[in-house]
């Protein structure tokens, strides 16, 4: 059977995927398509429930498995355990400290998940922070995409690539706890943030709050706004570690429009606290955006619990996808007030009817987008939530932490000074050890194979699920050989 009509696959999660209709009328079904959506596609010759092995390229090890919550699966030939219960210590909340190395994912489920990064059998990596490593699953939904294009040119929108669209909104969705009409496709941070910041009304509110220890991304975004009258402030840090949330609330007031922040700052990895920066923000009748490019995928994160009013984030990084493909979570709530300026196609209402002299926006967060998206990013992206979904975020993070924990204790023997939260539950994957010439320390240690990365003063390391205690050793093995300076 050819590749592109078995590509609804289930990926181990009752309700996984989409199904649905497009704005033309057209039916899909995404992978991962859940029970009551998989209804059969005769365009594609697709039956529920008879997907077997596609014997084409990218797909060929995919088997089909039993799904729902609790379920091993196989996917690319490979036992899968099951996921947590609610009840597990996997799900323990990110809070409580471990003690010993026993709270670590098990070696054997460690090493099948870094058989599926080919880079890992080559490369020690440590830079997810930056750039997560390219795992087999990303490669195959890739060569997915090149085989429909082959085969289907522009049909393909129509036959899978919508609904390869409307599966990212949805997986990502499930990540954060939102429904997936409430997620936008961008093409990145800076374009999701624009669309935000294209939207809201400056007239009696021009001031925008942000931490100084914000990625640039964010207080770019309303400094190139300033012939606006808008006026950005800043939330300051004391240790270069952490914000406490008392800075925010000193210069919250009834003329701010929005905080505008990070969930993880990105050179201390300090996690900030998401629901007292809401009540911040709203009790003077102001919005929260939430720039999460460094949380999700490492820090379980629910945006209702949380009361969000937008959360940014994208692939890049945890979520393992490549560049090209970022999202935008807007709270229903504010929908009917958000009128986005430069828009384009894809949030139009009824976008296959090809209005042009009349624009009415999509009903949702939908209404947040652009133009078409660049579908070889959807793949890729699609790829690495597939892969986060088998390990599960609350379980990655619990190994993770495993991790930065041995990094710290092993780090202090030799007297490296360390640039993270003293508190546990402001603790991520990301670890900065302060240095005096750190382009030269990840220099040396790219020539042993570790990659890394560094900010000025710092240099950066990431440990994620696939990490382990020895990959650790070869990098402060390779630091111990850099002579003093």
């Amino acid at each position: 059977m050819p590749l592109w009509r078995v590509w609804p696959v289930i990926f181990g999660l009752e309700g996984a995927g989409g199904a649905g209709r497009m704005d033309d009328g057209k039916q899909w079904v995404s992978k991962g398509a859940s029970r009551e959506g998989a209804e059969t596609i005769e365009r594609a010759g697709v039956e529920r429930g008879n997907w077997g092995d596609s014997g084409g390229r990218g797909l060929h090890h995919r088997q089909r498995v039993s799904g729902g919550p609790g379920h091993a699966f196989v996917v690319l030939g490979l036992d899968f355990p099951e996921f947590p219960s609610s009840r597990s210590p996997a799900a323990r909340g990110p809070s409580e400290r471990m003690t010993d190395r026993r709270a670590a994912l098990p070696d054997d489920e460690i090493e099948r998940y870094r058989a599926q990064f080919p880079t890992l059998a080559r490369k020690t990596h440590l830079n997810t922070v930056s750039l997560g490593p390219l795992s087999s699953r990303s490669r195959e939904r890739v060569l997915e995409f090149l085989d429909l294009w082959e085969e289907f040119g522009a049909s393909a929108w129509y036959r899978t690539w919508l609904g390869a669209c409307a599966e990212a909104r949805e997986r990502l969705g499930r990540l954060i706890g939102a429904q997936p009409e409430q997620v936008s496709l961008h093409g990145c941070v800076s374009n999701a943030l624009a669309a935000v910041a294209n939207s809201l009304d400056y007239t009696d509110r021009n001031e925008v709050v942000v931490a100084d220890l914000d990625f640039p991304t964010i207080p770019i975004q309303w400094l190139s706004r300033a012939d606006q009258g808008i006026e950005v402030k800043y939330a300051t840090s004391d240790d270069g570690i952490s914000v406490p949330l008392e800075q925010y609330e000193a210069l919250v007031s009834e003329r701010t429009a929005l905080i505008a922040t990070s969930q993880v700052f990105f050179t201390s990895g300090a996690v900030q606290d998401l629901g007292g920066l809401a009540a911040i923000a709203h009790r003077k009748g102001a919005l929260l955006l939430v720039d999460a490019y460094q949380g999700t995928g490492q820090i379980p994160t629910d945006v209702r619990e949380s009361d969000l009013d937008f959360l940014v984030t994208g692939g890049l990084k945890w979520l393992m996808g490549g560049p090209g493909l970022a999202y935008l979570y807007t709270a229903p709530r504010l929908v009917d007030e958000l009128r986005p300026t430069g828009s384009g196609w894809f949030a139009a209402d009824h976008q296959f009817d090809f209005e042009r002299r009349a624009f009415t926006y999509k009903p949702d967060g939908r209404r947040m987008e652009t133009g078409t998206p660049a579908m070889a990013a959807v793949y890729a992206g699609l790829g690495g939530l597939e892969m986060l979904e088998a390990v599960g975020v609350s379980r990655a993070r619990e190994h993770t932490l495993s991790m930065v924990e041995y990094l710290e204790q092993q780090a202090s023997r030799r007297g490296l000074i360390l640039g993270i939260p003293a508190e546990w539950a402001q603790r991520s994957g990301i670890v900065t050890l302060r240095m005096n010439d750190p382009a030269r320390v990840v220099k040396h240690l790219a020539a042993h194979g570790i990659i890394t990365d560094y900010r000025p003063g710092l240099v950066r390391v990431s440990p994620f699920f696939f990490t382990t205690t020895e990959d650790l050793d070869l990098f402060l093995a390779a630091l111990d050989e850099i002579p003093a300076t």
